[in-house]
């Protein structure tokens, strides 16, 4: 018997922490990190591979001066700048990461309303449901040959221990 071998690309980012461009933006000298050059690597990733995945595996929104001075003084006039990167990726999807409530359940929201693609969690619940808050634990890539890809997200349940509680106000987080 033959067995037909299908390779699956997977890129993902994780813990990006808000760096969008290859800087530290503390002191504003070249670094080797940052969206601007994840950008580079998929769209070359992309002209290689038919079947490429590509995700953010959470932490994706605080974490630099940058995001900080958005969200004090830009978060209710301009979009998200890491959600509009990921949206010029084009990614197919992302997972809801615990430093992602640092500035509010308001401002993950709002993220999620601008992103162009999913924000996952299926162990984030509704207090009083007990559904994903969220809305979408999961997703289904359809690959060429009709491969189907479930993308789950699972999120640190481990949130409220770290967690301001105005943050989280009902919320249920479900052992991952």
């Amino acid at each position: 018997m033959v067995v037909d071998k299908k390779h699956i690309n997977i890129l993902y980012t994780s813990d990006v922490h808000g760096n969008g461009l290859p800087i530290f933006y503390g002191t504003n000298e070249q670094a080797e990190l940052g969206l601007a050059k994840y950008a580079t690597a998929v769209k070359q990733a992309r002209k290689r591979n038919d079947d490429l995945i590509v995700l953010d595996n959470g932490d994706l929104i605080q974490g630099t001066p940058l995001m900080t001075h958005y969200i004090k003084e830009h978060q209710d006039i301009r979009p998200n700048p890491m959600i509009g990167l990921m949206n010029q990726i084009d990614i197919d999807a992302g997972i809801i990461g615990n430093h992602e409530f640092n500035f509010g359940k308001k401002v993950l929201n709002d993220a999620m309303e601008q992103a162009n693609f999913p924000l996952l969690s299926a162990n984030i619940l509704d207090e009083q449901t007990m559904e994903p808050y969220f809305g979408t634990p999961y997703v289904i890539k359809h690959l060429n040959d009709g491969i189907k890809v479930a993308i789950v997200g699972v999120t640190t349940h481990y949130i409220p221990n770290w967690e301001s509680p105005d943050h989280i106000k009902g919320l249920y987080f479900a052992d991952a």
